[in-house]
């Protein structure tokens, strides 16, 4: 999955789909390493594998990219960026809740 379908995703599950975003690609793919970074250290085996791994991951430096994640953590990766994006809207009481349920969302795809 690339990280232009990842922001697909994200952008509807939390309502942010009309120009003038709430969230900014830069800040979502920034979200997006954090996520890829997190899976890799729970999970090494999440990454593609081709050859001998012994290198830390590398930043998507655009969106453009494949996320380099098996296509199981791909839910995972999804709940991470909405708990990131509504984690940062703290005077929102709804968002908050909802940014908690993402978190254990994420969570449990990564038992």
């Amino acid at each position: 999955m690339t990280g232009t379908d990842i922001v697909t995703r994200v952008r509807a599950r939390i309502s942010d789909e009309i120009a003038t975003y709430r969230w900014s690609p830069e800040k979502l793919l920034m979200h997006i390493n954090d996520a890829r970074r997190e899976i890799s250290r729970l999970h090494p085996e999440a990454r593609y594998v081709t050859e001998v791994v012994v290198d830390a991951l590398e930043d998507m430096a655009t969106l453009g990219e494949d996320c380099g994640l098996t296509a199981d953590f791909n839910n995972a990766v999804l709940h991470y960026v909405c708990h990131r994006c509504l984690s940062e809207d703290s005077e929102d009481a709804a968002n908050q809740a909802f940014a908690v349920t993402e978190y254990q969302l994420f969570e449990k795809e990564m038992a």
